[in-house]
């Protein structure tokens, strides 16, 4: 690769990436391509490819290109950062025993993201969620592209420094 890969790009692209997307980043360049699913899954069946509309093509030309090289690598979904996982680590944080069975509640039924945000909002924890978050899908992404040894720099601000430690409780009263 010519270049470091933008650890803080990195993460933007695979935190807004959704269960209707599919990303590629390719390692030579470090520059990202994302598809549509439906379209990727119409591409993968070669159903009708031959009369797709200009502009469907050229996107089929690209995804074909990129299917076929070893240049580019799949990112990683977010069904694959596994976010729910990544919520009951922010629950091991919470020293109140009551308030992190709460919040782990709200991950068990419908809705769970709707009445999460509202027990964060209603707790005042909503920055040390966002901080929590951002520095665990930081270290995803550095595992991740350590894994692939794909070279990056680090390039995010790191606001969350008081999570480094996983044993530090970040709500004040007692259990």
């Amino acid at each position: 690769m010519s270049g470091y890969v933008s650890l803080a790009r990195f993460i933007d692209h695979i935190q807004t990436s959704n269960d209707q997307t599919v990303s590629y980043m390719n390692r030579e360049t470090g520059s990202f391509l994302l598809f549509n699913k439906q379209e990727v899954e119409l591409f993968d069946l070669g159903a009708g490819i031959g009369n797709l509309p200009g502009w469907q093509q050229a996107i089929f030309d690209q995804y074909h290109q990129v299917e076929e090289s070893d240049r580019h690598i799949r990112l990683p979904s977010n069904w694959e950062m596994h976010e729910v996982e990544v919520m009951a680590d922010f629950f091991d944080t919470i020293a109140h025993k009551a308030l992190d069975a709460e919040l782990l509640n709200h991950t068990r039924v419908s809705g769970s993201l709707t009445r999460f945000n509202a027990a964060l909002k209603r707790h005042h924890l909503e920055e040390a969620w966002q901080n929590f978050r951002s520095l665990t899908f930081k270290q995803i992404a550095c595992d991740w592209l350590e894994n692939y040894k794909i070279p990056y720099v680090d390039d995010t601000e790191s606001n969350a420094g008081k999570f480094t430690d996983p044993e530090k409780k970040i709500w004040p009263f007692s259990e």
